[in-house]
């Protein structure tokens, strides 16, 4: 929560490139994973925990395991879950679902605008919203 008692927002803008980089490196997914830990933090009895993503793109045959790998991970976190695109994102669904995520929480949404849009609607004081990918609604 930040100083006026609104949301907190963690934007870590470097997750898709990073990952992209480090395509064949033995810690694909460190930025993602770490930026997981950090909403974490954000933790109290009764806050919501979001994350809005995706997915991780242009992984090449890798990106479909690394994105329900990421779904995984995220079931360990988030109280809720947005998923932009449910075609790119399906991965990640799969993901939550085997890590038995309340499917009353995962959110599905076709574009980034009408993910903000859940956002400003249900985020409130305390609550720590995770973005984890802003791509074009194209892609």
């Amino acid at each position: 929560m930040n100083v006026s008692g609104e949301p907190s927002l963690i934007f870590p803008l470097v997750v898709i490139g990073e990952l992209e980089a480090k395509r064949d490196h033995p810690e694909l997914g460190w930025f993602a994973r770490q930026a997981l830990r950090v909403l974490d933090l954000h933790r109290t009895a009764t806050n919501m925990l979001a994350v809005i993503t995706s997915g991780m793109i242009e992984l090449g045959p890798i990106q479909d395991e690394e994105n329900h790998k990421l779904g995984v991970d995220m079931a360990k976190v988030a109280t809720d879950v947005v998923l932009i695109n449910p075609k790119q994102a399906e991965p990640v669904l799969r993901g939550l679902l085997e890590a038995n995520f309340p499917l009353e929480h995962i959110h599905s949404v076709e574009t980034t605008s009408a993910a903000i849009a859940w956002m400003t609607a249900n985020a409130g004081a305390g609550d720590a919203v995770l973005i984890m990918s802003d791509l074009p609604d194209t892609y």
